[in-house]
C-alpha cells in the first residue's frame, strides 16, 4: 500500500504526486487500485501508468482509471458538490 496526492482526477484519469519510484518501464507489473475519499464517500478505481515524471525527491504519475459508466456518474457529481462547497467556502 502506497500514499500520494491526487494533484487532478476526472473520469478518463489522474495526475497523482508519490515517494514512491516506479522504475522505467516497470509500470506493467503494477495492477494499481486508487482509493481516496471525496466528499466522505470512499472512492476505487483500477488504474495503470501511462507516464511519470521524476520530480526531485517525488514523482508524478499520469493513471488512466478504469470505470464503468456509474462510477463515471458518480466521480462527476462528488467533484461538482466538491468544487460547489469550495465556492461556498471561499466566500
Amino acid at each position: 500500500k502506497r500514499r500520494g496526492d491526487i494533484i487532478d482526477i476526472s473520469p478518463g484519469g489522474m495526475k497523482m504526486n508519490t515517494a514512491f519510484h516506479m522504475p522505467e518501464g516497470a509500470a506493467d507489473a503494477y495492477d494499481l487500485q486508487i482509493s481516496f475519499k471525496l466528499n466522505e464517500e470512499e472512492l476505487t478505481y483500477a488504474g495503470s501508468v501511462v507516464w511519470q515524471k521524476d520530480k526531485g525527491s517525488t514523482y508524478d504519475y499520469g493513471i488512466d482509471l478504469s470505470m464503468s459508466e456509474e462510477d463515471e456518474k458518480k466521480l462527476i457529481d462528488e467533484l461538482k458538490t466538491f468544487s460547489r462547497n469550495d465556492m461556498l467556502n471561499d466566500e
